[in-house]
């Protein structure tokens, strides 16, 4: 079977089935005051990881390089997701920080100044400084970080329009205009849709290649309250933040539920979670857990993402491409590897039972009747 025609039997899957709401744990990291906690979305009670921020108006994560990421005063600082061995990778002249994210493709945190009006970036280990020029202003919020296109998403309010920004080399375009005070905006990298919050309050959305509006129900709050938008891809919800909650909707902009309250939120960042368990060998692929890999286990891998089916015992074994997330791509690079001819395999441990070399992916494997 040729690989398009493999996209299109994705394609087709995705069109008959519908999106429910089953929603992995998410773990939460939330700066809220002086102090980033981390929580889930199943209402765990919160635990201090980073405390004596004197001013962090942002916070960032990779849950791969285990690394959390926030700006105290005029320094950008990273730490262990645990909040150890904390340390400062830039701390230079500025006037105005705002936004932060990351980009693990680089391993380089983003942020902005808004007193210097440039994009600002540094290294994981505090390497390589750099300033990407920009029309940035101090109505700007974000950022929206789409690392496989290499590009960065920023709204100006007082102008009312969201660019986008190439890494490292600004290349800076106007991708949606005519907007009222937009704050916040976060990127569905699979649709390419961006999401954002109007002055209204209410939440918005448009392709990035068209940039036609679309006007989502009201996130019942004072536009100029919303602190970060997040959207998850494999739940199919955004998440949005505001000084008191962070509550979760249907990528339609109904309600879901709010899934943390408490005062002085600032920002907040997560990463799935699957809780911790041990770690039994795999055979990657064998998402299904039947000893064999097959067209049943990318059928069971799209159900479990897009339907109520069953998510499995091993999600190891479901990211056939091994780079710590479990979505589309996973199912795509399976029936390559299945479908695609030229004898194209899959990430270690392949054909055979044994441990995931990616130790640092966010990934457990619970169990695997298939191997011993």
């Amino acid at each position: 079977m040729p690989l398009r025609a493999l996209t299109i039997f994705v394609v087709l899957f995705l069109g008959i089935v519908a999106i429910t709401d089953q929603v992995q744990s998410q773990t939460l990291y939330v700066l809220q005051g002086s102090e980033i906690v981390t929580t889930d979305t199943f209402f765990t009670p919160p635990t201090t990881v980073v405390s004596g921020i004197s001013f962090g108006p942002m916070v960032a994560v990779d849950p791969v390089a285990g690394y959390i990421f926030w700006m105290d005063v005029l320094a950008t600082k990273r730490a262990n997701l645990d909040g150890s061995a904390p340390i400062t990778l830039f701390s230079g002249p500025g006037t105005n920080p705002m936004m932060l994210g990351v980009n693990p493709l680089n391993q380089r945190v983003y942020w902005a100044d808004t007193g210097l009006f440039q994009i600002r970036s540094v290294g994981y280990t505090g390497a390589s400084p750099a300033a990407d020029a920009g029309g940035l202003q101090l109505m700007t919020s974000g950022p929206a970080l789409d690392p496989a296109n290499n590009k960065l998403y920023y709204c100006l309010g007082g102008p009312g329009v969201i660019i986008s920004n190439q890494f490292g080399l600004g290349n800076e375009q106007l991708v949606v205009g005519g907007l009222s005070n937009p704050r916040a905006v976060a990127i569905e990298p699979l649709t390419q849709t961006l999401f954002w919050v109007n002055g209204a309050g209410l939440l918005q959305s448009a392709p990035v290649a068209t940039g036609a509006i679309s006007t989502l129900p009201s996130v019942a709050a004072n536009g100029s309250d919303v602190r970060r938008i997040v959207v998850d891809s494999n739940a199919a919800k955004v998440y949005v933040a505001t000084s008191t909650a962070i509550t979760r909707y249907e990528l339609d902009g109904t309600l879901s539920d709010v899934v943390y309250s408490a005062p002085g939120i600032v920002d907040f960042a997560f990463v799935p979670d699957t809780g911790p368990g041990p770690e039994p060998e795999f055979d990657r692929g064998d998402c299904n857990n039947d000893g064999s890999f097959n067209i049943a286990d990318m059928i069971f891998l799209l159900g479990s993402l897009f339907t109520a089916g069953d998510p499995g015992t091993c999600d190891d074994a479901c990211d056939t491409n091994d780079d710590g997330a479990r979505n589309i791509a996973d199912a795509i690079t399976g029936l390559n590897a299945l479908f695609g001819g030229g004898g194209v395999g899959l990430p270690a441990p392949f054909g055979t039972c044994g441990m995931d070399a990616t130790a640092t992916d966010p990934f457990n494997c619970f169990e695997n009747a298939g191997c011993p």
